[in-house]
């Protein structure tokens, strides 16, 4: 098993607290993790485990210049994608944990971040992302919202995205009206930090 990027709670949200969406401008809560994060074995104890909160990267890809939004659906075989608790969700957010492979210093979250938009999309000349704000759900439904920690960037390019494995089902630039009617039809089927990430993205790509 791979270990993963991980903060105490405590620790994480000594200063302050929120539930939903925190724009970065609040509060640097990156600047928290590079200074408590520690790696840890992700196994089925940690995926349950409440008091260390896995980070990821939530990357959504934007072009501005066309008005379009980058969104995908999961995969829904353990085959294709292992994370069961997600399968078949729509999505905006590419990224996934950061691992020991990607460093130890304050890099680390950065060159994690780059692997794995990389990793699950073929893109080659972008900027690298600008963080927006972060995550936290504990008071979702489901698991998978209590032991995870976000870190929202949007990434602009002009290129034409594709998918670089079968964990992503099926791919689309969308506009932001058409991304606000697939949220609103499909609900029940799009990841909740999508939907609450969203409306932030929106007014990027309109602003």
């Amino acid at each position: 098993m791979a270990r993963v990027l991980v903060v105490p709670r405590e620790k994480l949200f000594k200063e302050k607290h929120f539930t939903g969406f925190c724009q970065s401008s609040e509060f640097n809560f990156l600047e928290c993790i590079e200074k408590n994060g520690e790696f840890a074995e992700r196994n089925e104890e940690l995926e349950n485990n409440r008091e260390l909160l896995q980070i990821i990267p939530y990357v959504w890809i934007v072009d501005k210049g066309k008005g379009r939004v980058f969104v995908y659906r999961r995969a829904s075989k353990e085959s294709n994608y292992q994370e069961k608790r997600l399968f078949g969700k729509w999505s905006g957010g590419v990224g996934g944990h950061i691992e020991v492979r990607d460093g130890e210093n304050s890099n680390a979250f950065y060159a994690g971040m780059r692997r794995e938009i990389e990793e699950e999309v073929s893109i080659k000349n972008y900027k690298q992302p600008i963080i927006i704000g972060y995550l936290n759900t504990e008071n979702e439904t489901g698991s998978v919202y209590k032991v995870h920690f976000g870190v929202v960037g949007v990434l602009e390019t002009s290129e034409e995205i594709q998918r670089n494995n079968e964990e992503l089902a099926q791919t689309m630039f969308l506009t932001p009206s058409e991304v606000d009617k697939l949220f609103e039809n499909e609900r029940e089927n799009v990841e909740v930090w999508s939907l609450v990430s969203w409306p932030h993205v929106r007014k990027i790509i309109l602003s």
